[in-house]
């Protein structure tokens, strides 16, 4: 007979924890698992108490918003005055909103006040920082790969709309304010300091200069010399007409009327240009006829006067030209062509020598650089610009003197008397003043209603969200309560182990 298969003395041995363990489960699973219920439910409703009462919370409302008015790109407001985030929570305009909302009935001032911040915030600003901090954590980039995503990253987080979130964080001493009147007093802080903005401090009145109608009062003290005051009242009357121009340019400015029978801005264009064209044009050349002598003389200067203004524009303007190629490496010099000549000579083991270390320092002073140089092109071609504008117009005022001099040069005399010559200027005059005074009444009901719009200084997405912060969150109650009963469960079964286990070695001889 064979005993191969019996189990021999050793093979009892190494099963006795094996049996235990299947001893122990059996026998006390039931008490195991009521006692990691027991200190689990204990555990949960402990955890529970001191997460719904007993822990300190803090509720905090928010409110995003987006400043839509010209400049706040640049922290400017229309009027040119400095736009800064700390305006909106001013201590003036939260000390409207506790008045007008009756805060005192639930917190003191000071502590309402102090609940108060804007910050510059956007979601679209967090979704790209983390992408890009996800694409900048690759540790196989290299320094100039590096370089270009920075740069990529600012780009692009520079054109992103500015947004802000104004937040109210509720004192311990506020928490008897309704939710509902906390949401209004977000909404009125913005309102309240939209319009105390542009009814005290006028940040929406954009800077135009409106000019008067004692601007055709120019050259009354001139009866006898008609011809320069024919001259003066043109020139008054082409400086309204870009007057009206410079306003035509501002938004819904063809659309305003005083009256339903009133004409606009544009009407007001058309007339002007007819007046100075049709009618006083004639009477500057009637006027210079009738004093040739001294009409002649005034003209010849002018002419003189506008040539030397070209010529100084035009020498103004080609030295900037002449300044931006320099700088641009258009036109070099001759030591600029010697040394690249000596440069493309130089062998190639030399230009190793020369190549620079690409680091992030050396690409953030090429970046640097870059920034300057376009700045200062920038301004370089601005004063061309300027200059060859300032030519152009000295050139065309020159020609109309010309052709005014030649105009004059071998006519007759004309009929008109000097009085009735000095009746037509003077109605002339007085249809530039009617026009002007048209001009003033319809930038007065353009300024009240389109540029004066305290709505037009912000704009909300969103409605008022409130969210209460806690140090202990659900997240975290889930988790202690399950790790509580894998826990106990885990400790209870490996107590009884242990004890069966000693129970067995003590009772084997």
């Amino acid at each position: 007979m064979s005993y191969d298969n019996q189990p021999t003395q050793g093979d009892d041995e190494r099963l006795i924890p094996w049996n235990v363990f299947l001893s122990v489960w059996t026998e006390c699973r039931r008490l195991i698992v009521a006692w990691s219920f027991g200190l689990t439910v204990v555990v949960a409703a402990l955890g529970a108490t001191y997460l719904f009462w007993l822990q300190p919370t803090r509720s905090v409302s928010t409110l995003d918003f987006r400043p839509t008015f010209a400049g706040a790109e640049a922290d400017l407001y229309p009027n040119g005055l400095v736009f800064a985030a700390s305006d909106i929570t001013a201590q003036p305009i939260l000390d409207v909103i506790y008045e007008t909302n009756n805060i005192q009935d639930y917190c003191p001032r000071e502590v309402f006040r102090g609940g108060f911040f804007v910050e510059q915030w956007s979601s679209q600003a967090q979704f790209l920082e983390l992408e890009y901090a996800a694409l900048l954590s690759n540790q196989g980039l290299s320094a100039v790969d590096r370089g270009r995503l920075e740069l990529e990253y600012d780009a692009r987080h520079d054109a992103l709309p500015l947004q802000f979130r104004l937040t109210y964080v509720h004192p311990p001493e506020c928490a008897m304010i309704p939710q509902v009147l906390v949401a209004k007093s977000l909404a009125d802080v913005l309102s309240t300091w939209a319009s105390e903005s542009e009814t005290k401090r006028g940040v929406l009145a954009i800077q135009v200069s409106v000019l008067s109608p004692s601007i055709m009062d120019i050259g009354e003290g001139l009866e006898s010399l008609h011809f320069l005051r024919a001259d003066l009242l043109r020139t008054s009357l082409l400086r309204i007409l870009v007057n009206v121009e410079e306003v035509l340019r501002l938004p819904g400015s063809d659309v305003i009327r005083v009256t339903s029978d009133a004409g606009g801005f544009a009407e007001i264009h058309a007339k002007l240009t007819d007046l100075v064209e049709s009618i006083v044009a004639p009477l500057v050349i009637t006027a210079g006829r009738s004093m040739s002598t001294e009409a002649v003389a005034f003209i010849t200067e002018h002419i003189l006067t506008a040539e030397r203004a070209q010529t100084a524009a035009q020498g103004q303007s080609a030295a900037y030209r002449d300044a931006l190629r320099e700088y641009s490496g258009v036109a070099l010099s001759a030591d600029a062509d010697r040394a690249s000549a000596q440069l493309a000579n130089t062998s190639s083991s030399d230009m190793q020598t020369l190549q620079p270390q690409i680091d992030r320092t050396f690409i953030d002073r090429i970046v640097d650089m870059s920034e300057g140089s376009t700045t200062f092109r920038q301004e370089l071609t601005g004063e061309m610009v300027d200059r060859t504008v300032l030519a152009v117009d000295s050139e065309a005022r020159a020609n109309y003197y010309r052709q005014l001099l030649s105009s004059m040069t071998g006519g007759t005399q004309g009929q008109i008397t000097d009085v009735d010559l000095g009746a037509r200027l003077n109605q002339v005059a007085d249809q530039g003043k009617q026009l002007i005074r048209q001009f003033n009444e319809l930038y007065r009901e353009f300024s009240q209603t389109s540029l004066r719009t305290a709505s037009a200084l912000y704009q909300t997405d969103s409605p008022v969200f409130t969210q209460i912060l806690r140090n202990f969150t659900m997240r975290t109650y889930v988790m202690l309560v399950a790790g509580t009963f894998f826990s106990v469960l885990f400790l209870a079964f490996s107590a009884y182990l242990i004890r069966n286990l000693i129970k067995t070695s003590l009772a084997v001889p």
